[in-house]
């Protein structure tokens, strides 16, 4: 089949608009230096865009509608690609910024239109810029992108699609933007590196993310029962709600397994010769980045005297996002023999940079330091001129009942963070050091814990895998009892509106708790239900709806006893008394038999949304 050709010539605008196309395959512009916008109606032929080699200075928007061949490839810098559809959840854009409040990002060379995931797999590393439009019958779980290298700087996925999860890698510098859109069976995104932005729309059953990036935005017209759960890191999280976070378990916090992409960059030229000759690298490894996983194998190597490498870098991390890295590290470290005086300089460090650079914007050329072969540029003046604040000023100006600063971490309200669930993994394999070298205890720890729901579940969290040592088992032992006495009394004379307050609380632990597994740790499960759950004198109808989400789980005598108890309430309708009954005879049978459906998290919310109908 012979190659139809298009070539422009002589065009006097800066736009181009060409519709009808269907015997041409290749649209020739290199001689057009000067044209930024193409837009292509009904042109099912063209297969290719071409702006030469010279032509790179000017980036161009590509604009497609219509029918089309399937496969279109863009030679060129390129400010943008996008779809324009009569169904506007079809139509997707991508490239640029779409406000001024958006991070900016940078231009892409090369392009890629498909709705074929081996044209995409095949140009991985030839094109910046890749718009998927996955059919239907596609795959359930798609995986995109390269474990060695950045196969794109902006994608774009658009549905709608079969597909449940999606896989995407985007190592080695990290991507500028994702965005996935009109995914309705789409529950999952699993994120390896980091992207400035990933943006979700109209994906109504999506269920967890999880990633690095700068902003996160959520966007939906569809309701879902599903809870969004967001893990990883994110320094901005945009959504009609706020979403619960899954801060890392305590695996992942010892081998940073969730955090795999993350490279440690020097920071300075005196850090980087310093590194190589204490690590025994070469200097260029070190330039790019060494990756955290191998940074802990080389700190643990240096025992207790791992501080001497690290001190001067845990006092310039910019960003609460680098200061969290930071924080990984040295939680890494306290299960390897090192010792505690030393793990807790190390923290006191990068909350000195926490607090000395909590109110400066850092700017877009910091923003991926922490990326695999990033060349950091000078750092403006009004950051080089700050003074260092040196770990002891940090201990001497905090009081030991707030913990030296646990629970203080200078953060954005909507980010992904979760330095206190970091804190407390430090604390429980350390015991903490306190004033004149005393061990911090449990209340000078968690102080107001039972007015906290953030601070309360970072620390469930923190009991759920039960450590075999004998010190960190009995801190994190004290920490139950402590946690469960402050909530209980803070629960026993409180004002009305904090009831409601409390049952979205315990719901949150329940659904914790249930996910993670009775068998892991009974006695946070024995604990929570027996004092929190099903103790009379705490009851409140929103319980009723906990502990029968809960019975999906696990069989409780307490739990059926309550459902045998209130089922002839006045307060009950009788399609809720019905479901008590079943669950007061045959407890968890009650569900695998069929007799009451499945009931979601927030089990709160979805148990009066099924019954106050």
């Amino acid at each position: 089949m012979s190659v139809n050709r298009y070539t422009v010539e002589n065009h006097p605008g800066s736009g181009l608009c060409l519709r009808g196309l269907r015997k041409t395959n290749i649209l020739d512009c290199s001689s057009q230096d000067h044209l930024e916008v193409i837009e292509l109606v009904d042109c099912p032929g063209i297969q290719n865009i071409e702006f030469g080699q010279k032509s790179t200075s000017t980036s161009r928007r590509i604009r497609l509608g219509g029918k089309w061949s399937g496969t279109v490839k863009i030679e060129g810098s390129i400010t943008s690609l996008e779809y324009v559809s009569k169904d506007h959840w079809k139509s997707i854009s991508i490239g640029e910024s779409k406000s001024v409040i958006d991070p900016i990002l940078r231009v892409g060379v090369n392009g890629l239109i498909t709705n074929s995931i081996d044209e995409i797999i095949s140009s991985q590393g030839l094109v910046d810029d890749i718009l998927y439009f996955c059919e239907e019958n596609t795959s359930k779980h798609i995986e995109i992108g390269s474990m060695e290298e950045l196969p794109f700087r902006h994608l774009g996925i658009c549905g709608p699609s079969a597909v449940e999860s999606l896989t995407i890698n985007c190592l080695d510098g990290g991507a500028q933007s994702i965005i996935l859109q009109n995914l309705p069976n789409l529950k999952s995104i699993v994120l390896n590196g980091q992207t400035k932005l990933l943006e979700t729309i109209f994906c109504p059953k999506l269920n967890s993310i999880q990633g690095q990036g700068q902003v996160l935005r959520v966007k939906s017209n569809a309701s879902s029962s599903s809870r969004l759960r967001i893990g990883g890191i994110w320094s901005e999280v945009e959504g009609p709600e706020k979403y619960p976070t899954t801060p890392p378990t305590r695996e992942e916090i010892l081998t940073c397994s969730d955090i795999h992409w993350v490279h440690i960059p020097s920071l300075s030229y005196d850090i980087q010769v310093n590194w190589a000759e204490k690590f025994g690298l070469d200097i260029t490894q070190v330039m790019e980045g060494i990756p955290i996983q191998d940074m802990i194998v080389h700190l643990a190597k240096m025992g207790d005297s791992f501080l001497e490498a690290i001190e001067d870098w845990t006092l310039w991390l910019l960003t609460p996002s680098e200061q969290y890295i930071g924080m990984r590290l040295i939680a890494a470290l306290c299960a390897r023999g090192i010792d505690k005086e030393s793990i807790w300089k190390a923290r006191d460090g990068i909350m000195s940079s926490n607090k000395k650079f909590e109110k400066i914007e850092p700017g877009d050329d910091s923003l991926q330091r922490f990326s695999r072969n990033y060349r950091a540029k000078n750092l403006r003046a009004t950051i080089n001129n700050w003074y260092r604040i040196q770990p002891n000023e940090i201990r001497d100006s905090i009081e030991a009942e707030k913990g030296l600063g646990m629970f203080t971490w200078a953060k954005s309200e909507d980010c992904v963070l979760p330095f206190d669930r970091i804190d407390l993994e430090i604390w429980i394999e350390t015991g903490g050091i306190g004033m004149h070298n005393q061990e911090l205890l449990p209340r000078h720890v968690i102080h107001e814990v039972g007015y906290s729901g953030k601070i309360l579940t970072q620390v469930i969290h923190s009991i759920l895998d039960l450590h075999e040592e004998e010190g960190p088992r009995a801190r994190q032992d004290e920490l139950l009892e402590y946690t469960v006495s402050r909530w209980t009394h803070s629960m026993s004379s409180p004002p009305p509106a904090f009831l409601a307050y409390n049952d979205e609380l315990i719901d949150s632990v329940a659904e914790i708790i249930c996910n993670h597994g009775e068998a892991v740790n009974p006695i946070l499960v024995d604990k929570i239900i027996g004092e929190i759950i099903a103790n009379a004198q705490l009851f409140t109808y929103g319980k009723i709806a906990i502990a029968a989400a809960m019975m999906q789980y696990f069989d409780d005598i307490r739990l059926q006893s309550m459902m045998m108890k209130h089922r002839s309430s006045k307060e009950i309708g009788r399609a809720e008394a019905k479901a008590l009954h079943a669950l007061s005879l045959a407890g968890r049978r009650a569900y695998t038999q069929g007799r009451v459906p499945p009931l979601e998290w927030p089990a709160t919310k979805n148990w009066r949304y099924r019954y106050d109908k």
